[in-house]
């Protein structure tokens, strides 16, 4: 099973009691746990893996495993700096981290730029558009990244919320 994937979260056979047809229904339950569910789940998890960067899962997966919600959001963007320190060709022994490191990755004279890639489904970026980009990384290190790193907030697994 996928880290984020583990067990279906709505039981199948409670929407058919409150309808008062559960023994009707035995077989097709049994049917649909037995066959069809792990055949969904399977898919689910392959378009997964083809919309998350393989890095920031195996990033994640320890804390999000132990329902550390808060340290999966950490672990996350300490992988999105490493991302970015990459692409950017930035020296990590400069010790920047967070709004400093997106400004420096995003820099006039920076290498970030190029690499975005432009054949995707927005095409070539405008720059605009790339400083769009700029600004909502810092708002995600901003607004996520910070909050976790300072204060202890209890994130629960549904919805990424409190409880």
């Amino acid at each position: 099973m996928s880290v984020l994937y583990d067990r279906p979260s709505y039981s199948l056979a409670h929407l058919l009691v409150r309808k008062g047809e559960l023994q009707k229904s035995v077989t097709d339950i049994d049917d649909l746990y037995a066959r069809d569910l792990p055949g969904v789940i399977s898919a689910v998890q392959a378009w997964l893996e083809l919309q998350v960067d393989s890095r920031l899962l195996k990033a994640v997966e320890g804390s999000w495993k132990a329902q550390h919600y808060g340290n999966a959001i950490r672990d996350a963007f300490i992988c999105l700096e490493e991302v970015l320190r990459s692409a950017a060709e930035l020296d990590s022994s400069k010790g920047l981290t967070g709004d400093k490191l997106v400004t420096a990755a995003f820099a006039t004279n920076g290498t970030l730029g190029p690499k975005i890639p432009q054949d995707e489904f927005m095409g070539k970026l405008t720059g605009g558009e790339m400083k769009g980009l700029e600004y909502l990384l810092r708002g995600g290190f901003l607004l996520f990244r910070n909050a976790t790193a300072h204060r202890n907030i209890q994130y629960s697994r549904r919805g990424g919320g409190r409880d």
